[in-house]
């Protein structure tokens, strides 16, 4: 059960439910969880892992650039995204907040604010951080990608803001 005022820890089995912008939400994409990320959840229970969801990037991918009203599908294997150019390459940037819509769901807000990222983006990935790895010390630390969506082509400007709302239910 999620509590309010807990951490974002994810702690127990849960999915990516859906992925809609916000505060307008005119697109909606499905999320899906990684691989590793289901991985690591299995590890929970059978190693006492722990791992943190805290954090974000926003990329170039993840629409067809053939038809960009219209999202790929994103694959439960990746490690990474495909462009990630928020907040560059090779950092993250940390969720802004965190909501419990229900008692068995949580959902990250996301923002990137006005004059950062102006591309046009179509992917978003949330990271999780491995926090304890009792079997594996060398892993504390670790990122990895935890869940991934796609939607059509999203052009930001510097005018305005842009969010996002990842929600994880059971």
């Amino acid at each position: 059960m999620l509590v309010a005022g807990v951490p974002p820890a994810i702690t127990g089995r849960f999915i990516v439910a859906t992925c809609v912008p916000y505060p307008a939400a005119t697109n909606s994409a499905v999320a899906i969880l990684t691989d590793t990320a289901r991985t690591n959840m299995a590890r929970i229970a059978t190693e006492g892992l722990n791992f943190e969801v805290l954090e974000f990037q926003a990329g170039r991918g993840g629409y067809d650039v053939a038809d960009p009203t219209q999202a790929t599908v994103p694959l439960a294997a990746s490690v990474a995204l495909i462009d990630p150019v928020f907040p560059t390459p090779i950092t993250y940037e940390l969720i802004d907040s965190v909501e419990y819509p229900n008692n068995s769901s949580v959902a990250f807000l996301c923002r990137i604010e006005k004059a950062e990222a102006l591309y046009g983006l179509g992917e978003l990935g949330i990271w999780a951080t491995i926090i304890n790895s009792p079997l594996f010390p060398a892993e504390n630390g670790t990122k990895f990608l935890f869940a991934i969506a796609h939607v059509p082509l999203q052009g930001k400007t510097d005018s305005h803001v842009y969010g996002w709302r990842i929600v994880v239910a059971p």
